[in-house]
């Protein structure tokens, strides 16, 4: 599966496909939103995109073309966007769904509070608009690298293997996934 990043030029037919599913269309050009198209030899599987500057993120528009629905399409974009969002060093992403909350249950996220959502996210046009009030709001931490810490040793100043621990990531943190093109 190939991921191609969509110039916001050329939204015409995410938007169209956005449409068709009834999810929201008015804001794709806007600053801050990045789309990636995803395909294979057989054509255009999906898109998805990401929304957002920091550690706290908002997944938007991940959607399937209905003819390709089987086979764990969605579970391998789902899987590109927080493998590209780790390695930009996204800590968590949040979304917004009418329709496709157990998709994302089973994929780690979990219900969350809109009230305790980060600005990052409240400041989204999805979050205080564009999205109806009805709309699941879920979270995921995707960090998946262990962050080693080394505190000072109280008799020495320096670091010593036996005062560094680890911090690991909470149960339900993502997978790396590698896409490869085909």
């Amino acid at each position: 599966m190939i991921a191609t990043a969509l110039d916001t030029t050329v939204l015409s037919d995410l938007a169209a496909d956005l449409a068709e599913a009834g999810l929201p269309t008015s804001d794709l050009a806007e600053p801050g939103r990045r789309f990636f198209r995803f395909e294979d030899a057989a054509g255009i599987v999906g898109y998805a995109g990401m929304e957002g500057d920091g550690p706290d993120r908002l997944l938007r528009s991940l959607i399937v073309k209905p003819n390709r629905r089987s086979g764990s399409m969605g579970t391998a974009i789902l899987g590109a966007i927080e493998q590209a969002a780790t390695e930009e060093g996204v800590a968590s992403l949040y979304l917004l769904t009418t329709t496709a909350e157990p998709f994302f249950r089973r994929h780690g996220y979990v219900m969350a509070n809109p009230a305790d959502a980060p600005a990052a996210i409240t400041g989204s046009a999805e979050f205080r608009s564009l999205c109806p009030a009805i709309a699941a709001f879920l979270s995921k931490w995707i960090v998946s690298r262990h962050v080693f810490v080394s505190l000072p040793s109280p008799i020495s100043p320096r670091p010593s293997l036996a005062s560094s621990f680890a911090l690991f990531p909470r149960r339900g943190a993502a997978r790396r996934v590698l896409l490869r093109a085909s």
